[in-house]
């Protein structure tokens, strides 16, 4: 369980890692034949013939690393980071990396109350299983309206500044609201939620208004700059996770779930101390309707042509027709199983890793696949892997003699894996392919809501079966058949393999002629079209759409596909 609140995570930072480990692999492969490299140039010069055969038994056998290359690898790759530390720092300031760093760190660092406030409202508030799963899924309400922040952001300034002062106000809605909840002020569950979701506003506001920046400073280093400045966040939000995780186990097991909230708070105020030295002339430009609506026009014309719905289409079905049972198994695995806190935080920190490991093994393995067929096979191995925990919760896993932590930790990796490469990955893929140029920030940014919708969907549904089915805290007798419908739900999407584009380069060719009839459209009218050049504040960049989910996006699109 990664949930982050949703990607969650924009969903972003994972295929800009894809050029760090094709480096990284070729390096190796260099290290790998640095040992022999001399002494086939020595036969070569006396023996072509010789030579010819030796490449031959090269070529054929496996590839090794001499000792000394492996040992001094770690230390070469800390070399090139500092290398690369140093040119970032040179290129885009301290004071730049200082902020966009505390954003992304901050914002991975919410899953150390994740732990926290599912115990709150199971322990503290007393609420039923199905209660608590809805109210849980209430607060990531404002990750489903993420295109309305951007075209605020985008257009009107707020105190005269279109990003500095919207993130400040980000880090006051956000920090206020867990700082009263760390008092005994706060004591009904519709309360309860109002805080979280208020704060929830503060933290999807925040990732969209610094997406927008990072976008536009990218720009400024056309050789990699979205590369780097991408990977950066994914590495702050990595970091954040995990030591969030971990260190949220250890919280709940020995402070109070209130404590635990006061202390999540200092990262927003962080966030709110960071904004003032973000650099950001005023702006002068009068707020204007025309930029919005030039902008809805095009995403009206994207939205509503049959090559785009159908795959969003078949996106928003393949997360939302399996109902979620997020809580229904954290109070299995706590109630019945006995996890302490340790032990269930751990689970979280192994979750972010899988994360990280699914990505490469995308970028290594299934870039070359057309995501049609990655994608109808994820959901027949996901709904396999989900069908693990009906072994769970029959207890047939000690039958077998696995071990209830062992098997647990096993279905939470493998399902972390191959939900990553061969979902989440892919469907960023497939939604940057989507976007038009001209509005990709505002259709990418639309096409992350429906799928946090998809999520929200996926559990209020859940909640609704486990009310009648009749699973509760004290019965979870029909919890296998909750399980066995999510399984299901995930299969049945297969069926509709037919709205998925057949590759990726027809819906490219389909986006190229939506954007040249709008181009001729818009000559003949007349009317304004946005695009990067006249509007230098918008965020589209198709560079980055693979790569912007937010953690909490990530987190919650990644629970959907596992839960």
């Amino acid at each position: 369980m990664v949930r982050q609140h949703f990607k969650d995570g924009h969903e972003r930072k994972l295929l800009d890692d894809d050029e760090g480990d094709t480096n990284a692999g070729v390096e190796m492969q260099r290290l790998a034949g640095s040992g022999s490299s001399d002494e086939e140039e020595g036969v070569s010069s006396r023996n072509p013939k010789h030579s010819h055969t030796q490449a031959d038994t090269v070529e054929d056998r496996p590839l090794t690393m001499p000792l000394k290359d492996i040992i001094m690898f770690p230390v070469k790759l800390w070399r090139d980071f500092a290398v690369w530390s140093r040119n970032m720092k040179e290129f885009y300031g301290l004071t730049f990396l200082s902020v966009v760093c505390t954003v992304y760190w901050a914002q991975g660092f919410r899953s150390f109350a994740m732990l926290a406030t599912t115990f709150f409202y199971k322990e503290e508030l007393g609420l039923s299983i199905e209660a608590s799963q809805a109210m849980l899924t209430t607060i990531y309400l404002p990750w489903s309206i993420k295109p309305i922040y951007g075209l605020l952001s985008d257009n009107i300034p707020f105190f005269g500044y279109h990003r500095k002062s919207y993130i400040t106000f980000s880090g006051v809605i956000s920090a206020v609201p867990l700082l009263i909840m760390s008092l005994p002020a706060i004591t009904s569950a519709n309360a309860t939620t109002a805080m979280f979701l208020i704060s929830q506003i503060g933290v999807a506001l925040s990732d969209v208004v610094v997406d927008a920046i990072i976008v536009i400073e990218g720009r400024n280093d056309p050789q990699g700059g979205a590369a780097n400045l991408q990977s950066l966040c994914w590495s702050m939000l990595s970091v954040g996770g995990l030591l969030g995780s971990w260190l949220g186990g250890l919280a709940a097991a020995k402070l109070s779930a209130r404590s635990v909230f006061g202390l999540l708070s200092v990262c927003p105020l962080s966030v709110f101390v960071m904004s003032f030295f973000l650099q950001e002339p005023k702006s002068t430009t009068p707020v204007s309707t025309v930029v919005l609506k030039a902008q809805a026009k095009l995403l009206f014309r994207a939205v509503t042509n049959s090559r785009i719905w159908k795959p969003t289409l078949w996106v928003f079905l393949a997360n939302s027709l399996s109902p979620s049972c997020e809580q229904m198994m954290t109070y299995f695995k706590k109630d019945v199983l006995h996890f302490d806190e340790e032990f269930l935080g751990l689970m979280n920190v192994l979750g972010y890793l899988a994360l990280v490991i699914g990505t490469a093994a995308y970028n290594r393995f299934l870039k070359p696949i057309p995501l049609r067929r990655i994608l109808i096979w994820a959901q027949i191995i996901l709904a396999f892997l989900s069908s693990f925990e009906l072994i769970l919760v029959t207890r047939f896993n000690v039958d077998l003699g696995i071990p209830d932590k062992a098997f647990a930790v096993g279905d939470e990796v493998l399902s972390g894996v191959f939900g990553q490469a061969f979902k989440q990955v892919p469907l960023l893929v497939l939604a940057a392919n989507l976007c038009p140029p001209g509005i990709e920030g505002t259709l990418f940014a639309l096409l992350m809501a429906l799928n946090n919708l998809a999520w929200i969907v996926s559990s209020y549904s859940g909640a609704a079966f486990a009310s009648i089915l009749g699973v509760s805290a004290t019965d979870f007798s029909k919890l296998w058949i909750l399980i066995l419908f999510r399984s299901l739900g995930k299969l049945s999407v297969v069926l509709l393999w037919f709205l998925l584009p057949s590759d990726q380069q027809e819906s490219q060719t389909v986006i190229q002629r939506l954007v040249s009839a709008e181009s001729r459209n818009t000559s003949e009218s007349g009317e304004w079209m946005l695009s990067e050049s006249t509007h230098p504040d918008a965020t589209g960049d198709s560079e980055r759409h693979p790569v912007t989910v937010s953690n909490s996006e990530r987190s919650a699109m990644r629970q959907s596909d596992r839960l």
